[in-house]
């Protein structure tokens, strides 16, 4: 089965984020040139809606206007709410939760809209608010949703009630991810599609494979890390890749062993009713000392399997061990040099700093009331131009180097649990292990304590233990402590 990307952002739109008003954010997911009523001005959007070939829907109450299915009201209103008597915007208003979720090229634009749609109609059920659908580029190679989801409800042509502070939840994350992967499994199955998608990572999952990196290519910070980002997800496509062929073998092996199990019973149970029906014997009669022989046989199997899991999975954590300490060791090193780099930006800022404090005193010393002064002071305002041009420079150089220590330490903290993981996996087997050796010693040691009998029914040890009392043999040399 095909593992599809899971994409989906959770994102608080309202005006703390660059200032937008509602009817901005709204041209920009409807694709559609609207008029923002509080600032006067037209925002217009159509070209990006023909580009994308946006489409829209709209999830409201029976009870609501028809209005509302014009987005120029819609944003509109939502600004009205959001808006003082004094006629400026409330601080910190939000306007709804915008949840963006990537759509699937394997689905027709028809299905994809359909998929979506459902998933938005849940949060209408749930919160009773209304829900716009927004998809973009059906058609193209990156198909998504943005589902803005809104605070109010609606009765006619009005926003009613308070808020819904439910939706702002933390919960509310989890949720739109859990069921966003309970929608879509359920539509691939639907349409006898071998897709699954998962909104767990690989690590809670327990699997071997490796995330790779997002990269945003209209970032200037991330502008030099990125090829370093596009040169680690090829090797992760790489590693992936190895562990998708080395699962998929395993799976062709477990597979012809359960066959193989399956005839090997099968040949069995026919064999031995062969030999009953030719030599017209019952089957052995079972002893209490057989059951503890296929107890301790069990117990001994189980052992021997988890001594050779572990000496596997120790001698797999020698090798990871000694990777991770090459990793810390050279992440040790990039950050000596890295504080070392740093250390000379910021004297290098400094000297800046005081050198465009010179030049605010040089300018002071020439008036600009004496014509002759003008050409100086010209070449002074030039300098400090130039001065501040550098510090802004070596500002933006800190950060990208700031960036970059942050993505090796995330790095080296992900390798450092994943290694604890496979500790606590080693420490697990040696438990197991020491389980079916100490077991085994028990039930011999039991044994030879007991009296053997034959039983009418095969049953297994425990159930025995529950329906009869177990006797005991007494030992030679108490029968001789006992006769003296």
């Amino acid at each position: 089965m095909k593992e599809k990307i899971f994409h989906l952002t959770v994102r608080n739109r309202g005006v703390s984020q660059k200032g937008q008003m509602a009817t901005e954010i709204g041209a920009y997911m409807t694709g559609k040139n609207l008029y923002s009523e509080k600032l006067g001005l037209p925002v217009n959007q159509a070209g990006k809606g023909k580009r994308d070939k946006i489409e829209t829907d709209y999830i409201l109450p029976e009870s609501a206007s028809e209005k509302w299915k014009d987005p120029n009201y819609f944003f509109n209103q939502i600004d009205k709410m959001e808006t003082k008597k004094n006629g400026e915007t409330k601080k910190g208003a939000r306007y709804f939760k915008e949840l963006e979720t990537a759509l699937y090229t394997e689905l027709t634009p028809e299905e994809n809209k359909e998929l979506a749609k459902g998933f938005a109609e849940e949060f209408f059920k749930k919160y009773n608010v209304p829900v716009i659908v927004n998809y973009h580029q059906l058609d193209g190679k990156n198909p998504h949703a943005h589902i803005l989801v809104n605070y109010r409800s609606i009765e006619g042509d009005q926003f009613v009630g308070n808020k819904n502070r439910d939706i702002d939840r933390k919960l509310f994350l989890k949720q739109s991810r859990e069921l966003w992967e309970e929608k879509s499994n359920e539509y691939f199955k639907k349409k006898n599609l071998d897709l699954n998608v998962s909104h767990k990572s690989y690590l809670d999952r327990d699997m071997e494979k490796l995330p790779q990196i997002r990269i945003n290519p209209h970032s200037e910070l991330e502008k030099d890390i990125n090829p370093m980002k596009i040169e680690y997800n090829k090797m992760v496509k790489a590693h992936n890749k190895t562990i998708d062929i080395k699962r998929h073998k395993q799976e062709v092996k477990r597979d012809h062993q359960r066959v193989y199990q399956v005839r090997k019973e099968v040949m069995k149970v026919e064999l031995q009713q062969k030999r009953e029906k030719n030599l017209g014997k019952d089957t052995p009669k079972m002893t209490v000392h057989k059951l503890y022989d296929a107890e301790i046989k069990k117990s001994r199997d189980k052992f021997l399997k988890s001594r050779e899991q572990y000496n596997e999975q120790r001698k797999s954590n020698k090798i990871h061990k000694e990777a991770f300490k090459q990793q810390r060791k050279n992440y040790a090193e990039q950050r000596q040099e890295a504080k070392g780099r740093m250390a000379l930006k910021k004297h290098d800022l400094a000297e800046l700093k005081y050198g465009h404090k010179d030049l605010k005193l040089e300018m002071k010393q020439y008036s600009k009331l004496n014509p002759f002064n003008w050409k100086k002071r010209n070449e002074i305002k030039r300098k400090m131009i130039k001065n501040k041009m550098q510090q802004k420079r070596k500002r933006l150089e800190m950060k990208k180097e700031k960036a970059k220590q942050k993505i090796q330490k995330r790095t080296l903290r992900e390798n450092k649990r994943g290694y604890k993981k496979e500790k606590r996996k080693e420490f697990s087997l040696l438990k197991d292990q020491l389980k079916g050796k100490a077991k085994a010693l028990l039930l011999a040691k039991e044994k030879s304590q007991v009296k053997n009998k034959q039983i009418d029914k095969v049953v297994s040890l425990s159930e025995y233990k529950k329906t009869h009392k177990v006797q005991l043999v007494k030992s030679q040399s108490r029968q001789q402590q006992k006769s003296m």
